[in-house]
């Protein structure tokens, strides 16, 4: 909390570097070189990635999953804790080295679903070149800026006691969300008349509910589900599950003035919300009403009834052809794996994890680091 000064009870100082600020409440949490989300990775179609994992965590392991990326090359470097690699001990380093080799929006976290409550997640967009991008024609700009990470906040996950509330209390956006005494909200600036390519991700959280996400004033046209480019879909809002990733275009055709990102998830009788500012160069931060007149459908990644109201996954259609070995209605083999997670509860301060037969205990020491040390070819 040093970082974050007087904040939350001084909003300004939410926005200093470091400050990790969250909903604005104080609890312990892991995150990548002292960033929530961790540093954003951005590189190019079949760049070599090498990143060094440093885990300064005292007595606690952990690996590093590459949402997005199939890893056919190197099996080994998919982050998987004892079927692709041994975890990463405390005070040591790991090398994962790869092929970024899938285009899109993705993103790399904590292959433990506690660590990546816990904060440690971050952006990783794979572009491509113009010449094999399918829907470059329908924006103007790509920014690097315009990375949208959504997660659920809840409270300190080191302590439990017996009556905490392990529900969430927030979506973040971007690691913010709005606090009491004013808002200190991740901003994304557009320049009016422009069309702007957002690369949203959903990380999950404790409960991992879907959530909605629309901006006001604004359609939404969906391009690409999970890295993959689909036919456009023009709506006033999107669904997504945790771990999936979407694109939209959003095109700066209101009035000069900022206007909400809006996030909202349902499920287990709690609402939690979060926010972020779509705000035009050259306008003050005084937000418009959300006066969006227009009849759209709502965007689902999931199996729903198809509707008039709806774009459901089974109406999506892909730019790409489905590959000839995926369309086989029989398949070769078949095997059968058996997964666990339980959880259970020990007789002190402590809570004790069951992932996939390893066991993660969690103290009450307040902030963990993870550092990372990425070296990629950067796209010119």
């Amino acid at each position: 909390m040093a970082d974050c000064q007087y904040c939350p009870a001084n909003s300004t100082n939410c926005s200093v570097a470091y400050c990790t600020r969250a909903e604005g409440s104080t609890r312990g949490i892991i995150i990548a070189n002292r960033q929530l989300p961790g540093p954003p990775i951005q590189v190019c179609q079949n760049d070599i990635l090498v990143v060094d994992v440093i885990n300064k965590i005292p007595g606690h392991s952990l690996s590093i999953h590459w949402r997005g990326q199939p890893n056919h090359e190197a099996p080994f470097m998919d982050g998987v804790p004892m079927v692709t690699q041994c975890p990463i001990l405390g005070y040591t380093t790991f090398q994962y080295k790869f092929r970024a080799s899938s285009p899109g929006t993705h993103f790399y976290h904590a292959h433990s679903d506690s660590d990546r409550t816990d904060g440690l997640f971050g952006a990783l967009i794979v572009r491509q070149a113009d010449t094999k991008e399918p829907h470059r024609k329908l924006y103007d700009v790509d920014s690097r800026d315009h990375a949208v990470l959504i997660s659920e906040w809840s409270g300190d996950r080191s302590l439990f006691p017996e009556d905490e509330d392990e529900l969430p209390k927030a979506l973040l956006v971007n690691g913010k969300s709005p606090i009491a005494s004013g808002h200190a909200l991740s901003t994304f600036n557009v320049e009016k008349k422009k069309r702007y390519r957002f690369r949203v991700a959903y990380t999950g959280g404790t409960v991992g509910c879907p959530v909605n996400i629309s901006v006001d004033n604004h359609v939404l046209k969906i391009i690409a589900v999970d890295g993959n480019p689909i036919n456009p879909y023009e709506v006033k809002s999107a669904e997504l599950a945790k771990g999936e990733r979407l694109d939209f275009i959003l095109k700066a055709n209101q009035a000069l003035g900022a206007y909400f990102l809006r996030v909202k998830s349902s499920c287990n009788n709690n609402d939690i919300y979060g926010l972020a500012i779509i705000s035009y160069n050259g306008a003050t931060l005084e937000v418009k009403e959300n006066n969006l007149t227009e009849t759209l459908r709502h965007f689902e990644t999931n199996f729903c009834s198809s509707e008039n109201e709806k774009v459901c996954l089974g109406d999506i259609r892909m730019v790409d052809k489905i590959p000839l070995e995926i369309r086989k209605k029989e398949v070769d083999k078949q095997f059968y794996l058996a997964f666990n997670y339980t959880m259970g509860q020990i007789k002190n301060d402590n809570k004790v994890f069951g992932d996939n037969l390893i066991k993660k205990i969690f103290n009450t020491d307040p902030t963990y680091n993870v550092h990372v040390i990425v070296n990629a070819a950067i796209c010119s």
